[in-house]
C-alpha cells in the first residue's frame, strides 16, 4: 500500500479527503475521541425525531475537534505535498524520504480501512491520544523508509516517458459495488495496471484474474481499457499485453468483451438476489 500510494503521488496531488486511506483514519481517530472526549459532539449524529444518538466516525479534518495526532498527520500531509510536488519528477533525498514516511502511514490508514481492524503488528497500536505526529512519523524504521525510496526511484526510471499522459487513480468500476466496491491501482493511457511487490520475479496467474475482474466490472467500457499491465515494483519491470490479443490468448478462442462483460454484470446481478 505504501508504494501504491509512493506511486500515486507521482501522477497527482490528491487532497486528503480523497484517499482510501482516510476512511481508516476516521475510524482510527473516533477510537482515539472517544478516549480523549466520549461526549463530543464529533463522535455522535441525532437520529430524527427520536431523540437518540448514535457513533459515527469522525472526519480528521473537522473543525474544533481536541488536538490529536490523526488530524494533525493529515493537516502536515495537506501542507507539506504541495512543497514537496512530487508530480512527475525526482526529489532530492530528504524530501523522497519525508514523502515515503507519509506514505507508509498512508498505507496504516488504509489496512484499517480494508480490514475494518488495526492489525495486532501495526504501529498503529502504539499511537495514544497524547502521541505526536513527529513520533508517529519516526516511528517507521528507517530501513523501511530507505526501501520505499529505493522503489520510487525504480518506478520513476521505468515510467519516466508516462507522466505527461492520461491517468486514472484508483478507478473504481460499474460494477464494484456488488463486489464490495473494488478499485484498481491505476490505468495509464488505456492501461489498466496493477502494481506488485513481489520479491521473486514472476507472473502469477491471480495477478492475470484480478486484472480481468477489474475489465469486466467496467461493464460498458467507461475507461476505455486498450492493454493489461503488470507493474513488479522490486525489479522496475512494466509487462504489458495489448487488448484483444492478450484476452484471445488467456480464453484460446476469439473473445467478444462486451458481451462478457454483460454476461458478468448479470451473473452479479443474481448474487444480490440471494
Amino acid at each position: 500500500m505504501a508504494i501504491d500510494y509512493r506511486i500515486r503521488y507521482a501522477f497527482a496531488v490528491t487532497r486528503p479527503i480523497d484517499l482510501i486511506a482516510y476512511g481508516g483514519a476516521a475510524d482510527v481517530l473516533s477510537n482515539l475521541l472517544l478516549e480523549i472526549d466520549p461526549e463530543h459532539p464529533a463522535l455522535w449524529r441525532m437520529i430524527p425525531g427520536s431523540g437518540l444518538g448514535v457513533q459515527q466516525k469522525v472526519d480528521p479534518l473537522t473543525p474544533g475537534l481536541p488536538p490529536n495526532p490523526v488530524s494533525a498527520f493529515f493537516a502536515r500531509l495537506a501542507d507539506r505535498i504541495p512543497v514537496i510536488a512530487p508530480v512527475g519528477r525526482a526529489l532530492d533525498d530528504a524530501a523522497e524520504r519525508e514523502l515515503s514516511r507519509y506514505c507508509f502511514a498512508l498505507g496504516l490508514f488504509e489496512e484499517v480501512f480494508r480490514t475494518g481492524t488495526v492489525a495486532p503488528g501495526s504501529l498503529l497500536n502504539a499511537m495514544g491520544p497524547t502521541t505526536t505526529v513527529d513520533e508517529f512519523l519516526g516511528a517507521i524504521p528507517d530501513s523501511w523508509v530507505e526501501d520505499l525510496a529505493q522503489l520510487g526511484q525504480l518506478f520513476l526510471d521505468a515510467f519516466e516517458d508516462r507522466f505527461d499522459r492520461p491517468a486514472v487513480l484508483n478507478p473504481v468500476f460499474a460494477q464494484s459495488r456488488a463486489v464490495g466496491g473494488a478499485d484498481a491501482d491505476l490505468i495509464s493511457d488505456g492501461m489498466l495496471l496493477e502494481i506488485k511487490t513481489t520479491i521473486n520475479p514472476r507472473i502469477d496467474g491471480a495477478w492475470i484474474r484480478q486484472l480481468l475482474g477489474y475489465l469486466l466490472l467496467d461493464t460498458v467500457g467507461e475507461f476505455e481499457v486498450t492493454s493489461l499491465g503488470l507493474y513488479l515494483a522490486r525489479q522496475g519491470r512494466l509487462l504489458v499485453w495489448p487488448l484483444p490479443d492478450a484476452l484471445d490468448s488467456i480464453a484460446g478462442q476469439p473473445v467478444d468483451l462486451s458481451a462478457v462483460r454483460l454476461e458478468f454484470a448479470t451473473f452479479l446481478s443474481t448474487l444480490g438476489d440471494g
